[in-house]
């Protein structure tokens, strides 16, 4: 933790917000061991996908699903899709109510949640995952969301 106070995410990442943030340490109840990620995608409350982190132990696997939780077509170049089957999580259509509800003033935004045995945990909102350089398999996946998302004119 100490090495972490002198880096500064942004010169990793490129993501402006990140420049002039002080340093701070923040500890947050621990939820569970190997959690999995329920990342929803939106434009304003307006459902894209959701995306699941799965198995961090083993380097983690993602999953894209549609709102009725059926698997999409889609996969990262970094990362495979999970060889398992995912199950919906209890309360799946809670997530997706909340998350549309934190989304709506937003072009676009990725609503983060936990989900342990149907009590749901926020994880954070971010507005430009991975600073919008996620690659995937093929152009037609990276389609997927940008048909999607509708970037409102500058004023």
């Amino acid at each position: 933790m100490k090495k972490w106070e002198n880096e500064n995410l942004f010169f990793y990442t490129g993501e402006w917000i990140y420049k002039d943030i002080p340093y701070r340490l923040i500890c947050e109840k621990f939820l569970a061991d190997n959690i999995t990620d329920y990342k929803m995608y939106f434009v304003y409350d307006k459902f894209i996908a959701t995306q699941v982190i799965s198995d961090r132990q083993n380097g983690f696997y993602v999953d894209y699903f549609d709102e009725n939780w059926n698997h999409l077509d889609i996969e990262r170049a970094d990362h495979s899709n999970s060889p398992k089957t995912i199950r919906k999580p209890k309360n799946y259509d809670i997530m997706l109510e909340k998350g549309a509800i934190l989304a709506k003033e937003f072009p676009f935004s990725r609503i983060d949640f936990y989900n342990l045995d149907g009590k749901i945990y926020l994880g954070e909102i971010s507005f430009f995952p991975n600073n919008g350089f996620i690659k995937y398999k093929n152009s037609e996946m990276d389609r997927y969301f940008a048909d999607k998302i509708k970037i409102p004119p500058a004023k």
